[in-house]
């Protein structure tokens, strides 16, 4: 990788890549232009509550889409569905894993059931409070949507496709807030795809490093691949790397976005996906990761949240309905599943859900089930970055406070109602008020 970075015998492909701050300068500059003029409004305007009645719930939100449901539109259940099966997917898998999303292209914006990608994007900033580090990322993904529809109103993604990589922080309080999987530091890499009057926005999910404790290497992995292919980024904070746009001529990526997960694989060394495992066929596993099926826990879920329309009061209602119902699904699904990496539900949780694992091995189904349910309770899993800060809805509240909350070093403990704890479950540390 570092002889990549360097520049030494660098065979550069006969069709490089762009980056679009550079081909396309006036086109990212009004789209950073369209962001700030949108964050700027809101941030002028936070002040003013507005209580919305149902019938004017913004129509871009989960919220509309789970009253129109209930109303018996299918184009709204569909999109629940969408909702529920990829928070399902997303916070099962942290890497070795692939999604795809598909767009209509109408008048040069990027639709999905009618709402423009530009305006769900934005549903990030309107109901949601932000740390520094958090802003900037999302500031940098609301800027790519807009640079998208520039880019498609402007004829260039008729010529190429667009990648954009994300990596996650470092800042340690952004990754204990917002509860991260520091376990894998997953990147995505995602690129857009147009094709006719659709498009289609396909997501790798890949392993930053390859131990717990180990160096990262996705930066550098990443930014060997564009030197190989033409480009190149500075260094910088592993946040920053979202704001670039890379553009790549059609046709040159004969699997996708897999193609990429190849180069990077190899860039690192000979990993998969990011991991220290033996490679397989890679269009046989993305075809895997796409195809997966989490049916009847989709119809489930998405059953449930829609039949409680009537109780949602606000946008983060159904939000928190999910999280809760997806995040006991999970639970459930990777107890029976063991290629589900248990530690994405916390270092308590993923001990129980071991030992159900070889309660259910030993034929003791019915104490399975009880320590399922025990990890369930305290399960801390999350896709939704919404989220943040969120444990007391998840768990409910009592005369003292929220009946879920942290240590001084971060384990989340759930006691019972009206009981206080004198110490963390796990460290012992004291927790007395």
């Amino acid at each position: 990788m570092e002889a990549l970075l360097e520049g030494e015998q660098v065979e550069l492909s006969s069709q490089k890549w762009l980056r679009a701050d550079e081909a396309y300068p006036e086109l990212v500059a009004l789209a950073r232009a369209k962001t700030g003029e949108f964050v700027g409004r809101l941030i002028l305007n936070r002040n003013v509550k507005v209580e919305q009645l149902p019938e004017n719930v913004d129509p871009t939100t989960l919220l509309a889409a789970v009253q129109n449901a209930a109303l018996g539109d299918e184009q709204s259940r569909r999109l629940v569905e969408v909702s529920v099966s990829t928070d399902l997917s997303e916070r099962m898998f942290k890497s070795q894993n692939e999604t795809v999303v598909e767009f209509d292209v109408v008048d040069g914006h990027l639709m999905q059931n009618g709402r423009r990608n530009t305006d769900v994007l934005g549903n990030t900033f309107r109901y949601s409070t932000l740390n520094g580090v958090m802003f900037g990322i999302n500031k940098s993904e609301q800027t790519n949507a807009h640079t998208f529809d520039l880019l498609l109103q402007n004829g260039v993604l008729d010529t190429h496709d667009a990648l954009v990589a994300s990596a996650t922080t470092t800042d340690t309080e952004t990754r204990k807030r917002y509860n991260l999987f520091t376990e894998t530091d997953t990147m995505s890499l995602q690129l857009l795809r147009k094709e006719g009057n659709k498009a289609v926005l396909e997501t790798a999910f890949v392993a930053g490093k390859t131990t717990v404790d180990g160096p990262r290497h996705d930066t550098l992995a990443i930014r060997a691949v564009a030197v190989r292919n033409g480009i190149d980024f500075h260094e910088m904070p592993e946040e920053h790397l979202v704001q670039f746009v890379m553009l790549i001529p059609k046709g040159t990526l004969p699997n996708g976005v897999t193609s990429i997960i190849e180069q990077y694989d190899d860039a690192v060394g000979g990993t998969f996906y990011g991991e220290a495992v033996p490679r397989q066929n890679y269009a046989e596993f993305s075809k895997m990761c796409r195809n997966r099926d989490f049916g009847k826990m989709t119809a489930d879920i998405t059953d449930k949240i829609i039949a409680d329309a009537h109780i949602f009061k606000n946008p983060m209602d159904p939000l928190r309905e999910l999280d809760k119902l997806s995040g006991a699904a999970a639970v459930t699904y990777a107890v029976k599943n063991s290629n589900i990496d248990e530690r994405i539900f916390g270092s308590e949780a993923a001990r129980i859900i071991r030992e159900a694992r070889t309660a259910l091995g030993n034929g003791d189904a019915e104490f399975a089930i009880e320590l399922t349910k025990n990890a369930i309770a305290i399960e801390t899993s999350i896709s939704c970055p919404l989220l943040d800060g969120e444990l007391a809805s998840r768990y409910g509240t009592d005369e003292y406070g929220s009946l879920a909350f942290e240590c001084p070093d971060g384990h989340v403990n759930v006691r019972n109602p009206g009981e206080l704890k004198e110490t963390c479950d796990f460290c012992k540390i004291s927790v007395r008020c």
